[in-house]
């Protein structure tokens, strides 16, 4: 008997490691930053599937972003307070690993070949190798962004490079750095603008740059760092575009309070964009919570998950398959305290 419960329940996680699962459900991994554990979300459903517990360490976890690799079947957690990156298998979500940042970690995403983590207190970047967990380098930011007050806030990485949002630079733009992936130094660089947010297209040469403080998404040819477009975005912050590359999705994380006084940043919370060109005009939406954050969707383009990162436990869900439309509010999901960052399984 319990030969036969031990394998049901390892046929149920390894359900949990793939997009399509029962009639093509996604899983969705929500970091909850306020008690330490990850929620388990199955697209379709108002039930959380599962909830982990980070790794013991030495202080209590405080999860904050989360990627997968589907090359190498493994989940990537990072862990402010104990300054690491949780490395967990993607079937039965076991502890695998973990890679060292120096200070702490913040903003993290890879390749398949190397994770890059935003470390604010060194302002340097951890690389890690993901097929040996070995630790490359720590790359600190440009020494003049550096010295102007300059600290790493978000990374993206593809084409070989690393793209990172230098924040914090008084009386001045915002930074977005480009470093190669080989070498770790530096390529090129643009001016944003302020507290930006980034996101590739998946299938052209586009760089996304949502800069909340400054109400606008740059888009920037990311060989040549040049700009392309700005599009007005009120509060723009959590950036996303699913794989079929025809629309980015913008969560205004600053503007929207429900059932508050009016907010100069306007009453919607998320923002579809069509991605033309030009791009836009932006289409609204509302949101059952305030503080809209990250998102994510489901590999089919029909929903997507957003989480709302003041103190509460609400993830939000929308139907997105008629672009045309504004993105619809589906349903609430009760996940962990303050649900931070948000991946997809694949």
């Amino acid at each position: 008997m319990r030969a036969l419960l031990a394998t049901l329940v390892a046929a149920l996680l390894a359900g949990c490691g793939g997009v399509s699962n029962g009639g093509g459900r996604a899983v969705l991994v929500v970091a909850n930053r306020g008690d330490g554990t990850l929620s388990l979300l199955r697209s379709g459903s108002s039930a959380v599937l599962r909830t982990l517990p980070l790794p013991p360490a030495a202080n209590p976890a405080v999860p904050g972003y989360v990627a997968h690799s589907a090359v190498h079947r493994r989940l990537y957690v990072g862990d402010e307070a104990n300054q690491r990156v949780v490395v967990m298998a993607d079937d039965d979500f076991r502890h695998v690993a973990d890679l060292p940042t120096v200070a702490d970690v913040f903003h993290l995403w890879h390749d398949d070949r190397q994770l890059w983590a935003v470390d604010r207190t060194d302002a340097s970047l951890a690389v890690f190798d993901l097929a040996t967990h070995e630790r490359l380098a720590v790359v600190p930011i440009p020494a003049d962004l550096r010295s102007a007050g300059g600290v790493p806030h978000d990374v993206v990485v593809g084409d070989g490079h690393a793209f990172v949002s230098i924040v914090g630079l008084l009386a001045a733009p915002d930074v977005v750095v480009k470093l190669s992936t080989e070498t770790f130094l530096e390529v090129k660089r643009a001016n944003v603008g302020k507290d930006p947010h980034l996101f590739l297209h998946p299938r052209d040469e586009r760089l996304f740059v949502a800069c909340q403080e400054s109400d606008a998404v740059h888009v920037l040819d990311r060989t040549s760092m040049a700009s392309l477009e700005v599009v007005p975005v009120s509060g723009g912050h959590g950036i996303w575009v699913p794989p079929d590359g025809n629309t980015l999705f913008v969560t205004n994380f600053a503007g929207h309070e429900p059932g508050g006084p009016a907010d100069p940043r306007g009453p919607f919370a998320l923002f579809a964009i069509g991605l033309g060109t030009p791009m836009g005009p932006p289409i609204g939406t509302h949101a059952p919570d305030s503080a809209p954050h990250n998102l994510a969707s489901t590999a089919d383009g029909l929903e997507l998950y957003v989480t709302h990162s003041n103190g509460g436990t609400h993830v939000s869900v929308y139907n997105i398959w008629n672009r045309s439309v504004p993105p619809r509010f589906l349903r609430t999901i009760k996940v962990g305290a303050n649900p931070f960052g948000i991946c997809r399984i694949d």
